[in-house]
C-alpha cells in the first residue's frame, strides 16, 4: 500500500484539514 502514497496523502491531508477546519469553526460558534 505503501505505493499508493500520494493517492492516500492527498485523500487524508484533505480530510485532516476539513475536519481540522470544521473543529476550529465549531469552537469559534460556540465563543
Amino acid at each position: 500500500m505503501r505505493h499508493r502514497v500520494r493517492w492516500t496523502y492527498s485523500g487524508r491531508l484533505v480530510e485532516e484539514i476539513a475536519a481540522m477546519l470544521v473543529m476550529e469553526l465549531d469552537q469559534g460558534g460556540r465563543q
